[in-house]
């Protein structure tokens, strides 16, 4: 699928290209003058606890960012941090604390 996304990509561009004009005046124009974004991976650093959580989302609010996206359980599917977990799952500790209300 990646390959296919990258060849349909190559072929706007081309299109564009030959029309004098950008991909998205061909896909029908501007939708909007502005995309809100939000921070991504913000939360990697630090010790994994609630107030290290707490003040890297500060710091995002800092940049301009108005929304974080947050996988506190991001280790067992993507390999960064200290507190790895050999076989990439959770805790009986962390399963409990996912569970939790």
């Amino acid at each position: 699928m990646s390959a296919i996304s990258a060849v349909d990509i190559a072929l706007w561009d081309i299109a564009g290209k030959r029309a004098g004009m950008p991909q998205y005046e061909l896909l029908g124009g501007a939708y909007r003058k502005e995309i809100l974004l939000y921070a991504n991976y913000w939360f990697i650093q630090g010790d994994g606890s609630a107030e290290s959580y707490r003040q890297q989302a500060l710091a995002m609010k800092a940049m301009g960012f108005t929304a974080c996206k947050f996988d506190p359980f991001a280790h067992t599917s993507y390999l960064y941090g200290s507190h790895l977990s050999t076989n990439l799952s959770l805790s009986e500790q962390q399963k409990r604390l996912a569970c939790s209300d």
